[in-house]
């Protein structure tokens, strides 16, 4: 049986480039793959597309990447909780892709899923719908927009088209991971990582637990080992909670 687990990062990481398109499992700080955002970080990777529902706070999570100016743009869902996001995007220096929460998680299923693309009656009407703020200039002006949504009628109802996420790498945070990569993930810290596992070319786990083949229970196994590429054991995450 394959054995994925590497004992540093310097193999995992030699294929993310500049430019790249890189998923990151969270919801707040909770299932944030801390020490894999640290190693982004550390190789000072630029120009990164970073998909996820937020992006961190201005000192934890994916937050340490803006603060290096590392990151080109961010596809998700929420800013709220970083004002350092807010800054560099009405000022031009990131572009932000806002998508609704539950048409993100969709998208990104349907990336894993061989579906390129669903309808949906989330944002219509709405700038989702004809053309969102993407990228501002140093005076604070709209420069680069959305596309408008294709639509279409079912049943007398307008929906509107949006199209699947993929990603080039999905950094994901487990609790539990045998050696050939089946994962277990703990309560709230489950979010979006299983679907980013399916969406991505490569997969990057760091895992809290690590345990042989066989050791899990196969009924509560939440992702297969076959869509992951790498393992790294990570026994002292902090579980950061989300504050200001």
């Amino acid at each position: 049986m394959i054995n994925k687990v590497c004992q540093n990062l310097i193999g995992v990481f030699k294929d993310i480039k500049d430019g790249s398109r890189v998923m990151v499992g969270g919801f707040g700080l909770s299932g944030n793959p801390e020490y894999l955002i640290e190693a982004l970080y550390l190789k000072n990777i630029k120009r990164v597309t970073i998909i996820g529902n937020n992006c961190g706070t201005n000192y934890s999570g994916l937050g340490v990447l803006l603060k290096r100016k590392q990151v080109k743009r961010f596809v998700g869902s929420f800013i709220g909780g970083n004002s350092m996001l807010t800054k560099q995007f009405i000022t031009g220096q990131v572009e932000v892709e806002l998508i609704p929460q539950g048409s993100l998680a969709e998208k990104i299923r349907c990336g894993g899923s061989g579906i390129p693309a669903f309808y949906s009656p989330v944002g219509l009407n709405t700038l989702i719908d004809i053309g969102m703020p993407i990228k501002y200039n140093l005076a604070g002006v709209v420069i680069k927009k959305s596309a408008p949504k294709d639509r279409k009628t079912f049943s007398k109802n307008i929906y509107i088209l949006e199209e699947a996420i993929k990603a080039d790498f999905a950094l994901i945070k487990s609790y539990q991971c045998d050696n050939f990569g089946n994962l277990i993930f703990r309560k709230t810290a489950r979010n979006f990582n299983p679907e980013m596992c399916t969406a991505a070319n490569s997969v990057i786990v760091e895992t809290e637990n690590e345990v042989k083949i066989g050791d899990l229970d196969p009924d509560k196994i939440h992702i297969s080992g076959l869509y992951i590429n790498y393992i790294i054991n990570n026994k002292n995450s902090r579980k950061l909670i989300e504050n200001k």
